[in-house]
């Protein structure tokens, strides 16, 4: 059989919300609701010598700080906001640090030829992380990322004046990037943007681009004044420079990799950005010789955040609305006021499917992806199962986010695991049918075989697609502070395999878990073209394929494919749609089905997953 699985638990999370309160400030004799708050991080007996650059952990419990004098890695509780244990790094003088993408590994970069240290972060108590391993490497490496699809080491080297390239797990040297005629003497931070690898070069007031597919330089782009840091915008394809002397942000469209016209400057409101972050979908930047934060959305606007501390350095954003900043004397930690946002009280997996839905013969893997709602609390894991197995058997990774409705910041989160199998080993026709002997439109579901995917919150919550819900004061919308998940996440721009014929990639339902308050209920579709265009998208019955609903192109999505929707159901008034609770659990088993045509007259009917002569376009 094609899918055999053993079970896979996953670990116990937990996870403490941090809630946002309004500070009040009386100005010239008017009361004003500020947008921040700054907090001192309790150091206790573990006083700094000198902050350095900072990293969260994925689960949001605990912040790393360097020390780059005391040579260490101070240790934050987010919940506790204070220093609980400290990291000795065994000679490395610290100057950068990366994150491995699992969340286990630590990567400190050292100055002054004191090498690399590589921090095994993946017990449950800090006081038992160590270093593991530390490279003896010449340079000085003031930046390091983690280049996750290799996956591979990224390092800005000031003392060779070149991005080095190493392997994650022994160091060994991969390869050495270097932008011709020395155009980049001082490299000082990386950023990635698709398959490209953006570096600030701050004497040359320039910001170099490399493929990071062949490894080989594209291009120089003009900036302001000593460039020192980088950030990729989470979907859109920007990338801000905060260029320090000139005290402005230059925009670079990674599209065509041209400088915009616009650059972001006021005197008045931006003397020296040294750093930013991305929070609530807003840009946020940190103003070192004011010591201050500066908000952008579609333009600078006036202070929004004061009293940092003395000359702010490092500045990090977490998705629940806090900011950490490292100045010469500490940490302080930032709560910042956030504009409220509807969800429900748990995650919901809005929509399921296979990529590609057309399985050629001579494949070997097949990918499952889904994409989650967030609820009131932040989504600790999304997993599928197969029939009769354990739900939630096997882990779903975080891979991007799509756009469900830009106007209101609503998202989804995509999650995405590869099943491998052998090419020419599977029988031809339906998946379903031909293999697991259920009908062709029984993929998803609770019967022996079919598939469950299943989304879980920190607090145990769970939702199971497809199963579908309407009741009476569950579910109602609900409005919270906090950003969410989404706003840390690129675009999903993964590009899928075209065949000739169209393909619905996966589809479902907004709500899942719909309450009667609910005003209406849509159904979703992510559709991808073959070789000719889209002629329709439809919800039909699955018995005879006649037509319910046509649903309506919203978005191009990044990656090529299409979104599109249709309101299903519409509340009239206060009358509910229902006047019974209903539960549905197989809602494409026994009901419905989505069909796209092209206008060449090929088709395929969602969710069945089929076999055979498909080659790629």
């Amino acid at each position: 059989m094609i899918f055999q699985y053993k079970p896979k638990f996953f670990k116990s999370m937990k996870y403490n919300l941090v809630f946002l309160g309004l500070l009040i400030l009386i100005t010239n004799g008017q009361v004003q609701a500020a947008q921040c708050e700054v907090n001192s991080v309790a150091l206790g007996d573990a006083l700094f010598d000198m902050p350095g650059a900072m990293v969260a952990t994925s689960d949001g419990n605990w912040l790393l700080a360097l020390d780059e004098i005391a040579m260490d890695i101070k240790v934050v509780s987010i919940i506790k906001q204070k220093v609980v244990t400290s990291v000795r790094l065994q000679g490395i003088e610290p100057s950068s640090l990366t994150l491995s993408p699992d969340g286990t590994r630590l990567y400190v970069g050292g100055a002054y030829n004191t090498g690399i240290a590589v921090v095994d972060i993946s017990a449950a108590e800090p006081t038992e992380w160590q270093v593991i391993e530390t490279w003896s490497k010449s340079g000085e490496f003031n930046a390091i990322l983690f280049d996750p699809t290799t996956p591979r080491l990224l390092l800005a080297d000031r003392q060779a004046r070149r991005i080095r390239v190493l392997s994650h797990t022994d160091g060994s040297e991969l390869a050495t990037l270097a932008v011709p005629n020395e155009r980049c003497r001082l490299p000082v931070d990386l950023a990635v943007k698709g398959t490209q690898l953006f570096v600030a070069c701050e004497t040359d007031n320039t910001v170099a681009v490399f493929d990071l597919t062949t490894l080989t330089h594209l291009k120089d782009i003009g900036v302001g004044n000593s460039p020192v840091a980088l950030l990729a915008h989470p979907s859109a394809e920007r990338l801000f420079v905060a260029n320090i002397q000139a005290g402005t942000l230059s925009i670079i469209n990674t599209s065509n990799l041209e400088e915009l016209p616009q650059t972001l400057a006021d005197a008045a409101l931006l003397s020296a950005p040294k750093a930013m972050a991305w929070l609530g979908g807003e840009l946020w930047i940190l103003d070192q010789s004011q010591s201050k934060l500066v908000r952008y959305t579609d333009k600078l606007e006036a202070s929004v955040c004061m009293g940092l501390g003395d000359r702010p350095a490092h500045f990090v954003a977490l998705s629940n609305g806090l900011l950490y900043v490292a100045h010469s004397q500490g940490l302080n930690y930032v709560t910042v006021n956030m504009v409220n946002r509807k969800v429900k009280t748990h995650p919901q997996v809005l929509m399921a499917g296979f990529e590609p839905m057309l399985i050629d013969d001579a494949d070997n893997q097949v990918r499952i992806i889904a994409v989650v709602e967030e609820g009131i609390n932040p989504v600790a894991a999304v997993g599928y199962a197969q029939r009769p197995n354990t739900v939630m058997g096997h882990n779903m990774e975080l891979v991007g986010v799509i756009p469900l409705d830009a106007e209101a910041k609503r998202y989804g989160l995509v999650y995405e695991n590869t099943i491998p199998f052998q090419p020419n080993s599977l029988p031809p026709g339906s998946v379903a049918q031909a293999i697991f002997g259920l009908s062709p439109y029984s993929l998803f579901g609770n019967q022996n075989f079919q598939f469950v995917v299943s989304a879980r919150d920190y607090f145990e919550q769970f939702h199971h697609y497809p199963n579908w819900e309407y009741t009476f004061e569950k579910w109602p919308r609900r409005e919270v502070s906090t950003p969410g998940m989404a706003v840390t996440q690129q675009n999903y721009a993964k590009p899928g395999i075209r065949r000739e014929l169209p393909q619905v990639i996966m589809a479902g339902f907004s709500p899942m878990l719909m309450d009667w308050s609910d005003e209406d209920l849509t159904v979703m579709a992510i559709v991808r073209a073959g070789s000719s265009p889209i002629q329709s998208v439809t919800l039909n019955n699955v018995g005879d394929e006649s037509e319910v609903k046509t649903l309506n192109k919203v978005i191009n999505l990044p990656n090529g494919d299409q979104l599109y929707q249709c309101v299903f159901w519409k509340k009239e008034g206060n009358t509910p749609l229902l006047t019974e609770e209903l539960k549905l659990k197989g809602v494409w088993n026994d009901i419905f089905t989505i069909i796209v045509r092209d206008q060449n007259n090929g088709k395929h009917r969602f969710p069945d997953l089929q076999i055979g002569f498909f080659p790629a376009l």
